[in-house]
């Protein structure tokens, strides 16, 4: 094997030699790109990038606010109180029922779902959504988040619908 102005050449007559060379070759190759991807991921669980940082938060902050059984995941039971708490965070009127206004709106503009969702929410058409006919989506919202449909929320169901606002 001889060197060449920043080249390599290899003149060999043994076959043995270039396969032992681009073997060589291939198995470094091979560790750069096993090292590059073990990197990469000790990177991201050392230091997560600030939006799953957050995310990872808020989830471990719903879960000790609303897990009463400690078992790592939301219960429909135990979404209810969450489902509580949204309807009293909506009522920002503190009448204890929802205006149309205050369940459509957000930021100052209607939101055209919403609207179609209050029209059917509200049984008894009186214009306001009081707090039984709110509890009605409890379990459909429940339901729309439980991906895998085994009655819990796990951390990453939980993730997922953080993700999604």
């Amino acid at each position: 094997m001889t060197i060449k102005a920043n080249t390599l050449e290899i003149r060999s007559e043994s076959k043995s030699e270039r396969r032992r060379f681009v073997l060589s070759t291939v198995a470094l190759a091979l560790w750069i790109a096993i090292l590059s991807a073990n990197l990469t991921y000790l990177t991201s669980v050392l230091w997560p990038s600030p939006v799953a940082a957050e995310n990872s938060f808020k989830h471990r902050m719903i879960l000790a606010r609303f897990d009463k059984n400690h078992d790592g995941k939301i219960a429909i039971e135990e979404f209810g109180a969450i489902h509580r708490r949204m309807f009293k965070r909506l009522d920002r009127t503190s009448d204890g029922s929802l205006s149309r206004a205050e369940f459509t709106e957000e930021n100052g503009v209607e939101n055209e779902r919403r609207v179609a969702g209050f029209i059917r929410l509200d049984r008894n058409h009186d214009g306001l959504l009081s707090p039984d006919e709110f509890a009605t989506t409890a379990p459909v919202v429940f339901n729309r988040l439980d991906r895998n449909r085994d009655g819990r929320l796990t951390p990453g169901e939980i993730t997922n619908a953080i993700r999604s606002q």
